[in-house]
This record gives structure tokens, C-alpha cells and sequence, in this order.
């Protein structure tokens, strides 16, 4: 039987971190890099709590100011990886949800609740579009795609012989499509997506698209 090998296209430092989870060989060519914005957090006492739905947004303050915020407000985040890296930085006043869905759906009952969404310049779910005022969206950090040549993804792909794809972004996902779509023949591979939401981008090839039970990373890691 063929060796199987993941393809990852998450920027380097996240796909790294993936890497190092998986059970079987894998490739990384990051589609794009997470760069952190200059933001003002002057009025986070204005706020009930404030949501992240990405690891990237505690980069733009070292750890210990994050762990003095903490003392004061609450965390809402997304993610059994995300839960981990707080708790590992001795950050602990959070409450996780396994999506934004979730998330969304359980804080639009605390209506005189006030939010400070910490969020990148690209999402694939709109908060405001649920919450409305309650939530104020603050871009801290901005995503940006790397100028690739179609062939050198397809030579990529062929070269190291990749059996897998894997997307945990929806956008890293149109990405890749918009490059190869004409070049790869997706039938040839199983493509595992992240979320029903990332899956839709290859209907065509549902016989070949693997999505967890819950969009956590733990599910993604127990059908890989």
C-alpha cells in the first residue's frame, strides 16, 4: 500500500504545530503568512468579555498582558488548541466552544452583554450579523496570500506525491482551488476539510471529502 502523505497549507507556524500531530508523513506550502496589526486595547474595560476565535489574535500582546486581562474579564474562545495554549500560559478564566456557531448561538441570549471581538481581516462567520450591537469586531491581525505560480503548487503536489489534502481554512481552501483547479484532478485524492463549511468547496467530490463529527481539532486528529 502506498505511503500516505498530507498535504498542509496553513501558514508555516501553524502547519508546523499540525505537522507534529499527525500519525503520518506530510508536506507544508503555506498559501499565506498571519502578519499582527498595531491596535488600541485602552477601552477593554468597556467590555463584558472578549471573544477569539484564532490562536492569532494573542499575538499582538505578550502572554503576561493577556494573563492580567484574565483576572478581570473573561475569555471566550474557539477550540480544544486554543483552550491548551491558555491554560499552558496559566490563563484560565475562559469558557470554550467547539465552533462560532456554538459560540454565536449561546451569547445571543445575554442580551446586556457587551463584546470585543478580536478577530483577523479575514472570517469566514460574521458575529456582528448575529449579535449586532452587543459586539464591537476589531481587526488585530491581517492574512495574506504569497504570489504562487500555478505550476510550482502542481509540481509541489505531484513531486512529493501527496495522497491527502487537508484545510483548516476555508479561504486557504478557495486558494488552492483557484490554483489548481485546472491541473488536479481531485478524484485522486482524499481531502479532508476542517468543517461542512470548508466541504462545500468540493461538493463534486463528496466520495472523496472526510469532515470530523464537531469541527475541533481533536475530532479532526481521531479521523486522520
Amino acid at each position: 500500500m502506498a505511503e500516505r502523505i498530507f498535504l498542509l497549507t496553513r501558514d508555516f507556524a501553524a502547519a508546523s504545530r499540525l505537522q507534529n500531530q499527525l500519525n503520518y508523513k506530510s508536506v507544508i506550502f503555506p498559501l499565506s503568512k498571519t502578519e499582527k496589526l498595531t491596535v488600541s486595547l485602552a477601552d477593554l474595560n468597556d467590555y463584558d468579555a472578549i471573544i477569539m476565535t484564532s490562536q492569532n489574535a494573542l499575538q499582538i500582546k505578550d502572554l503576561d498582558f493577556w494573563q492580567n486581562i484574565n483576572r478581570k474579564q473573561k475569555f471566550y474562545i474557539v477550540g480544544d488548541n486554543f483552550a491548551a495554549k491558555l491554560k499552558a500560559a496559566a490563563i484560565n478564566n475562559f469558557a470554550v466552544f467547539e465552533s462560532v456557531q456554538v459560540l454565536a448561538k449561546k451569547l445571543v441570549t445575554k442580551q446586556r452583554q457587551k463584546y470585543l471581538y478580536l478577530r483577523g481581516d479575514k472570517i469566514s462567520y460574521e458575529l456582528r450579523a448575529i449579535l449586532g450591537e452587543q459586539v464591537t469586531e476589531r481587526i488585530c491581525y491581517e492574512t495574506n496570500y504569497f504570489p504562487i505560480e500555478r505550476n510550482e503548487l502542481f509540481e509541489f503536489v505531484t513531486n512529493n506525491q501527496v495522497t491527502d489534502l487537508l484545510f483548516i481554512s476555508k479561504f486557504n481552501a478557495e486558494r488552492f482551488r483557484g490554483l489548481l483547479d485546472d491541473k488536479l484532478d481531485y478524484s485522486k485524492y482524499r481531502i479532508y476539510c476542517f468543517s461542512e463549511r470548508i466541504a462545500e468547496l468540493f461538493a463534486d467530490y463528496a466520495a472523496q471529502v472526510i469532515i470530523p463529527k464537531k469541527p475541533t481539532m481533536l475530532e479532526l486528529l481521531k479521523i486522520l
